[in-house]
């Protein structure tokens, strides 16, 4: 699917406004084309519905987005604008809101302002600055009307501005990714872990993904047909992206890269964005062979962004879902020669207050690590899902 995220984007103000004062118009919708220049920057497709300015214009905007499909709205307070020109527009929408309260420049310069010397003119300036005047207006009406939104407050090129809704984006292009994730359940689960247990319909809902679930066997089958030429190709593969070491057997790696040609396709197969797996078996070496060499293919597959696992997802007794992150620093030093991947961490807290709140949040003790500082980005998603975000460090 096309992940790319599409955003609706419109301005406000007040029709009135314009006839009275010169070029207001104008300079407020280059404003807004400066927001969709940068907008576009971040490889996303904006639908720009223009300037808002009465209730008519509202209901067209809304229709405009509702048949472009957009993931997201922004709505840019381009000056005071009354909320009954915002509501009707807002209200048919389903897609996340994020309120662009942002004036054109860092301050006013008042020396220049106060020497226009036009009481007109110098008004028309100042409504290009009037942003925050309708905010809580905004809010007001959106709180009472029982609408989620959320609202970032800054100026036009203020990069932190653009940090933040390069946040809201992300996070909208993972709810984008999640709502149409196939997700495949393959085996069944480690008997007594009873921590990781789930309840797959609550995760659905929470997330919107689909879950697969799979026998082993559709695995062991697609094993059985690796043709030789297929594994070489993978073998190559582990070359390019491994460090293989002297101590693998041929004949391990041989079965690895079959294993790994039959989970790409399985991934193919079954059209799926992620795969959690566990097998045991009883006694049978065609499907030991198979779970015993599932580590590569399956470490390629999430470099290839078909995961296994997400952040640590947690379940509380109360039945809802919540995301727990912390961040830390990978940091150098010696590591254990196990074969399983490890590292060293160092956090912000106390390695004994770490385990002690990490643990409180009620995790499984399975969860991912990921590279760099995404803990505002993944509130964002808890945001966006309605489900509670914990932040240990």
């Amino acid at each position: 699917m096309d992940n790319k995220i599409k955003i609706g984007l419109f301005g406000i103000g007040l029709d009135t406004y314009w006839a009275q004062f010169d070029g207001l118009l104008d300079k407020l919708v280059s404003f807004q084309v400066r927001i969709n220049d940068r907008l576009e920057q971040f490889d996303t497709e904006v639908v720009d519905a223009g300037m808002v300015d009465n209730p008519d214009k509202a209901i067209a905007a809304a229709r405009l987005f509702q048949k472009s499909g957009a993931d997201m709205i922004l709505l840019n307070i381009s000056t005071y604008a009354l909320s009954h020109n915002v509501l009707p527009l807002i209200q048919r929408i389903s897609c996340p809101v994020v309120i662009l309260n942002l004036q054109p420049s860092e301050a006013i310069d008042y020396e220049r302002f106060n020497a226009m010397g036009d009481r007109g003119k110098m008004t028309g300036e100042w409504l290009s600055y009037c942003q925050s005047c309708v905010t809580p207006e905004l809010a007001s009406v959106f709180n009472r009307a029982g609408i989620k939104y959320n609202l970032i407050t800054g100026y036009l090129d203020e990069e932190s501005v653009w940090d933040e809704i390069k946040e809201w984006i992300d996070a909208c292009s993972v709810l984008k990714v999640m709502n149409n994730n196939r997700v495949g359940v393959m085996g069944h689960y480690y008997n007594g872990m009873l921590d990781v247990y789930s309840d797959i319909t609550l995760l659905a809902a929470a997330f919107g993904s689909h879950f697969e679930l799979m026998e082993f066997g559709v695995l062991k089958n697609l094993f059985e047909k690796v043709t030789s030429d297929e594994i070489s190709i993978k073998l190559k593969q582990f070359n390019d992206w491994f460090n293989v070491s002297d101590e693998c057997s041929e004949a391990d790696l041989v079965n690895s890269a079959r294993c790994s040609v039959a989970l790409d396709k399985l991934v193919q197969r079954y059209k799926l964005g992620s795969l959690a797996y566990y097998y045991e078996g009883q006694d049978d070496a065609d499907y030991e062979k198979i779970v015993t060499t599932l580590i590569p293919g399956m470490t390629l597959l999430t470099g290839q962004n078909v995961p296994v696992t997400l952040l640590s997802v947690c379940q509380g007794g109360d039945g809802k879902i919540t995301l727990l992150t912390a961040e830390g620093e990978s940091v150098e030093g010696p590591t254990l020669q196990i074969g399983n991947t490890n590292s060293r961490y160092k956090f912000s807290l106390s390695a004994r207050d770490f385990i002690n709140r990490w643990s409180e949040a009620g995790p499984s003790h399975h969860c991912s690590i990921g590279k760099g500082n995404k803990s505002s980005v993944i509130k964002k998603l808890a945001e966006l899902l309605g489900i509670e975000y914990i932040r240990i460090c």
